[in-house]
């Protein structure tokens, strides 16, 4: 993050994050809007599939269709006339908006098979949709979740990069023995990962400081275009890396 001789200037990111190009474009630019608009529906459309796809018990091609008609309804709507970034982050409008959405194509589904049209999705067939990992939650916590995947995967992507180029790919090594490892996986301790490796015990716990400093770092820079105040991106952060 840049820094400033004033304390008291804002974050760098702000206010020109994508809540604010799309607030001052309102009845603006309509290129800055479609700009903006493609960047948050780029990292927020997986979320969104894996909220009807798991969180509603829809098969895949048809979580597909109805993401895109979501997103199209939203489009159509002109949504940017009614959010407001001061009264919270963009995820949880569109974690409502999805909900009022998909309420309303169950709504119509079960006017179709009242009429003889194509009948609901059984429960047997949502019970083997469902990632077990998903089980127990709600659409809206399905959306964060895969939220919090989809901003990991962009971040270690760029920070795995990032990191080759500066010659320091054990730094993302290291990282990888500790988060990325399979769930249920052991916590190595460092003297296993210096062996694996090839680094002594001190390389180990000083490259996994500065692999877990540069995430978060990382991190915070990829969302602080989707968060709408300073204290919104430390919150999302926390939210994310918690």
């Amino acid at each position: 993050m840049g820094s400033s001789s004033d304390s008291s200037a804002p974050h760098r990111g702000f206010p020109t994050t994508l809540w604010a190009q799309l607030t001052q474009a309102k009845d603006g630019d309509p290129e800055v809007r479609q700009a903006a608009l493609n960047a948050l529906f780029q990292i927020y459309w997986s979320p969104i599939y894996s909220s009807i796809r798991f969180g509603w018990g829809r098969e895949h091609n048809e979580a597909k269709d109805l993401t895109q008609a979501f997103v199209t309804d939203l489009l159509l709507r002109e949504f940017w006339h009614q959010v407001d970034p001061s009264r919270g982050r963009f995820r949880n409008y569109l974690k409502t908006a999805l909900k009022h959405f998909m309420l309303n194509a169950v709504r119509d589904q079960a006017r179709q098979k009242r009429g003889g049209g194509k009948p609901l999705v059984s429960l047997e067939l949502i019970t083997e949709l469902v990632r077990p990992a998903y089980a127990d939650r709600t659409p809206e916590e399905i959306l964060d979740r895969e939220w919090i995947r989809t901003v990991l995967a962009q971040a270690l992507d760029q920070m795995r990069e990032e990191l080759k180029e500066q010659g320091k790919s054990a730094h993302y090594d290291v990282l990888k023995h500790y988060y990325l490892d399979p769930p249920g996986s052991d916590t190595p301790t460092y003297a296993q990962v210096a062996e694996c490796l090839g680094l002594r015990e001190s390389d180990v716990r000083y490259y996994l400081h500065e692999a877990k400093a540069k995430l978060r770092a990382k991190v915070s820079e990829i969302i602080q275009d989707y968060a709408a105040s300073e204290l919104d991106l430390m919150e999302e952060a926390r939210f994310i890396l918690g």
